[in-house]
């Protein structure tokens, strides 16, 4: 018998088949939809499923255009630093993280992601795979001093008929002789005076020597001609010679001298000393931005102080210290902050103010040997026998600490992230937390870090007495 097909029956399927089933498809969709919006992800993981809060990773590189793997895995290539590349949908856990580009050293580091939070490595530098050294300086030359921004060196190249000081723009390699030809300097030179220190004009256009004859100690400044010498007698006035002297770095022209407990403003164009705008004082430091951080000691209470470059409006920031004790200062340029070293305990302080002109101390590390700001203000770098690490002035925190080996000198390379590590045997950049490190020398006769000059880093070998100049610029 055949069997009929009712009309109806189709619309019975669809009913009771097809409308269900699209019903079910669009609930799954729409929470598939909204456990993906608010940042879940399925996790396939021991024969079960879960779902997780995903994480994303936002990575950049100079130079960009870099190949990026996780766990070994091709992923995309770099933005720029302003412009990074972000990998999403990345599930909890550890990664290992590769970036690499064709003549370029290979960077790795390890990272976790964290669920519902973005991990950061906009950073990375990329190092050509050899770097280039070039010698600065001919052999045999010590240097004496060096002017602010590392580009002027002073060298002794004496020779036993004659005192010979040159001034070298390692830049562009040019010299100026800086001692005085004239009779008055060969009438030191016969006296045959000790050098005791020499300090470079912030216009890099002026030296200023102590010249130490005998219990005499004398300050002569020279000019880049090595004509014009100005004799500024401290002991004609004072028994006790200076024991610290500093260069204005606004006006070229003058000098903080502390004798005793005196600090002086001298003007050096007209050789006079005037007089004493802070007494008191203990040790002093003047910052770029136009004030002078002191110890100070009045009224037989002992102070960290700040006031103008004349000696007025002064402000106690800290009271009750040591006044035996000396101290390593270093401002911000761009927040009012100070950072400040305790030589005796070797415990950094960060001082800062609140908005009710309060002031806030924080002891921030211990073991601290030498402190240096970014040029941006914010982050201050430190270092120990044993450590550096980057303190974040916006977070209020240690961003991170790594280890090391006798550090002699610390210095920031290109931005924020980067470190120039100076440590026993070995000179090497290193990013902030001390994971990925390039080295420039490996030698055992390294003296230390000297100085950098752009994207080129200065240092010198005992063998020798060479300056040699290791270009790692990352363009």
């Amino acid at each position: 018998m055949t069997k009929k097909i009712h009309k109806n029956e189709p619309s019975r399927l669809i009913r009771f088949v097809f409308y269900p089933s699209v019903a079910i498809l669009f609930v799954l969709s729409l929470a598939t939809v909204l456990v993906l919006a608010n940042g879940y992800k399925p996790n396939f993981r021991f024969g079960k499923i879960s779902l997780e809060k995903i994480g994303m990773f936002i990575i950049g590189s100079h130079p960009s255009d870099a190949q990026v793997f996780l766990n070994g895995k091709y992923q995309l290539n770099t933005g720029y630093y302003l412009f990074p590349s972000k990998i999403t949908g990345l599930l909890p856990g550890k990664y290992n993280l590769t970036v690499k580009k064709s003549g370029y050293k290979e960077w790795k580091n390890n990272f976790e992601i964290v669920p519902g939070l973005v991990s950061w490595a906009n950073y990375i530098l990329l190092f050509p795979e050899k770097l280039n050294i070039k010698q600065v300086i001919l052999p045999n030359k010590v240097p004496i001093a060096k002017s602010q921004n590392n580009d002027y060196w002073l060298f002794d190249e004496s020779i036993p008929e004659k005192t010979i000081y040159n001034l070298y723009k390692l830049s562009d390699g040019s010299v100026k002789n800086m001692w005085p030809e004239s009779q008055a300097g060969l009438l030191l030179w016969q006296s045959k005076p000790l050098l005791s220190s020499a300090t470079i004009s912030p216009s890099s256009d002026r030296v200023i020597y102590a010249i130490k004859n005998g219990e005499i100690t004398n300050y002569i400044m020279t000019d880049g001609s090595g004509k014009n010498l100005k004799l500024i007698d401290i002991n004609a006035q004072f028994t006790q010679s200076p024991d610290q002297v500093v260069w204005d770095n606004f006006d070229n022209n003058k000098i903080f001298i502390k004798v005793k407990t005196d600090l002086y403003k001298v003007n050096t164009s007209s050789n006079s000393l005037g007089h004493a705008i802070q007494t008191g004082v203990n040790s002093f430091y003047e910052d770029i931005n136009g004030q002078i951080y002191l110890v100070v000691t009045q009224l037989g209470r002992s102070s960290i102080s700040k006031t103008d470059t004349d000696g007025n409006n002064l402000v106690v920031l800290a009271d009750s210290i040591d006044p035996q004790t000396s101290y390593i200062f270093a401002a911000s340029t761009k927040v009012d902050a100070l950072a400040y070293i305790n030589t005796a305990t070797n415990e950094l302080w960060l001082m800062s103010p609140t908005s009710n002109d309060k002031t806030i101390i924080t002891k921030i590390a211990k073991g601290a040997k030498g402190i240096i700001w970014h040029k941006d203000g914010k982050k201050l770098g430190i270092w120990g026998d044993k450590y550096y690490a980057r303190y974040d002035f916006e977070r209020k925190k240690l961003v991170s600490v790594s280890s090391a080996n006798d550090i002699s000198s610390l210095g920031w390379y290109y931005d924020d992230s980067h470190f120039i590590v100076s440590e026993k045997g070995a000179l090497y950049i290193s990013e902030f937390d001390g994971n990925y490190r390039v080295v420039l020398s490996d030698s055992a006769k390294l003296i230390s870090t000297l100085g950098r000059v752009n994207n080129d880093i200065i240092f010198g070998k005992e063998e020798n007495n060479t300056l040699y100049s290791r270009f790692v610029s990352p363009y």
